[in-house]
């Protein structure tokens, strides 16, 4: 559900979903910066990898 609604609100605004997952990691999951920075890369990584294969 976080991640729809992430997925909205970034459209919405016409950033990247990066910027809102992480504060979402950290506030649903309760870990620090780092770790949902890293998790955030993590995700986006094989996102990116599609894409620019595609691209």
């Amino acid at each position: 559900m976080a991640g729809i609604g992430v997925g909205v609100f970034s459209s919405m605004l016409g950033v990247a979903g990066g910027e809102l997952i992480i504060p979402t990691i950290m506030l649903l999951f309760s870990v620090d910066i780092k770790l949902a920075g890293s998790l955030s890369l993590a995700i986006s990584i094989p996102t990116i990898m599609l894409f620019s294969a595609i691209y």
